[in-house]
């Protein structure tokens, strides 16, 4: 089952979600240390991008080259309203590659609330490799009511 829009605006805010707020900006560090100072003008992929709010608080740092995945067409419709994205890519996240995506296409991948129970599985991570560029950065955060940041992964691939 697919959230829908509505249901999962209620559910981010009723719950406390916040890994959406704390997961960019520490992606943002990652890449100015691995990028340099022109990080911002990465060409990013937000995997899992559901309505953009994790685009929106990318663009607030400054990022313009950031495109959309996620399995939903009504969650990409969301996020088109929000003027963050450059591409959306309807489709989901697994072990087979994403047709529409090539190899080594992106600086950075970030994927917030989406690598969890019930969505996105491990074997993902192939696909994650896959299209983020060698040597670059990938991160993925998930958060809960407890805590900020109940779980954070950043690499560098090589």
């Amino acid at each position: 089952m697919f959230f829908t829009p509505v249901f999962y605006r209620q559910t981010v805010g009723d719950a406390g979600y916040v890994a959406y707020k704390s997961c960019p900006p520490i992606f943002h560090e990652v890449l100015r240390d691995t990028l340099g100072d022109d990080a911002a003008k990465s060409r990013i992929l937000d995997a899992g991008a559901g309505t953009g709010i994790v685009g929106k608080v990318l663009q607030d740092l400054g990022y313009t080259n950031v495109d959309a995945l996620d399995i939903s067409e009504k969650m990409l419709d969301e996020a088109k309203k929000l003027n963050v994205y450059k591409e959306f890519f309807c489709a989901a996240l697994s072990a087979e590659p994403i047709a529409e995506i090539p190899s080594s296409q992106y600086d950075g991948l970030i994927c917030v609330g989406t690598l969890t129970v019930g969505h996105v599985k491990p074997v993902a991570f192939d696909e994650i490799l896959r299209v983020v560029k060698p040597g670059k950065a990938s991160s993925q955060g998930e958060g809960d009511s407890n805590s900020k940041l109940s779980g954070m992964l950043l690499g560098i691939f090589e």
